[in-house]
């Protein structure tokens, strides 16, 4: 049974919920969208992304919502804002965790810290590209 009154504000979720959101929006506005229509399929897509698990509530996200992430974190004002890229993993991207690894194994670290370094490694090796966020040139998108 889902738990009762208002949801708890987990920093996870929020930050989840900025990185999709500005992600979403952004694909949509570059492929040509209108800004109210590209709000409309952000919102779509952030639900599909998070499904309502058994036992728990769905993800708490509206048209409003996606205003308020974009008014604070892409406001027009600014000439700086937050900024989600799809990049593909190259060998460097994976270079600081093979040294890190490397310097376990001849350190003679003990197994649980060189698996998650492995799983890194892995994880990593298998995905063909990666979402790099951070604060950078706001995106201008014409009238249409």
């Amino acid at each position: 049974m889902a738990k009762v009154g208002r949801p708890k504000n987990n920093g996870l979720d929020r930050l989840l919920l900025l990185i999709w959101v500005s992600y979403f929006y952004n694909e949509s506005r570059r492929a040509g969208t209108k800004h109210s229509s590209a709000i409309t399929e952000t919102v779509a897509k952030v639900r599909a992304m998070f499904p309502p698990m058994l036992g728990e509530r769905p993800i708490q996200i509206s048209e409003a919502g996606v205003r308020a992430i974009l008014a604070l974190h892409q406001s027009r004002t600014e000439e700086e804002a937050f900024t989600v890229t799809k990049s593909r993993v190259t060998e460097d991207d994976l270079a600081p965790f093979r040294v890190m690894l490397t310097q376990a194994e001849t350190l003679g670290y003990p197994e649980k810290v060189k698996k998650p370094l492995r799983e890194i490694i892995e994880g990593l090796s298998r995905s063909n590209a990666v979402l790099a966020f951070g604060y950078g040139p706001r995106p201008k998108y014409p009238r249409i």
